[in-house]
């Protein structure tokens, strides 16, 4: 090796000293903020599918072709709509 590669490899070494563990934090950073949204809309989607499916039998049960809902399954299902969706659109 010349000094020149010598002094090229010393320079990076010391560079890599000075900016290494910044550079790995923020790519480790990065790779944490990207995971941990794809996992939140995972969970929202998740959120509204199951709020629309309970939704969805809550109206089948209410409406009921003979026009005499089962009153306590209403009940039923708009509690645990509330209580496990209650932030969702659907609980309103």
């Amino acid at each position: 090796m010349s000094s020149t590669e010598d002094e090229q490899l010393a320079d990076l070494k010391d560079w890599w000293t000075r900016n290494g563990k910044p550079l790995v934090t923020g790519g480790l950073l990065a790779l944490v903020i990207v995971f941990g949204w794809q996992a939140f809309q995972k969970y929202q989607s998740n959120q509204s599918q199951g709020a629309s499916m309970l939704y969805q039998q809550l109206l089948e049960t209410t409406l009921t072709p003979d026009g005499k809902p089962d009153a306590a399954r209403v009940a039923d299902l708009a509690n645990k709509l509330n209580s496990e969706f209650g932030g969702t659109a659907y609980a309103q």
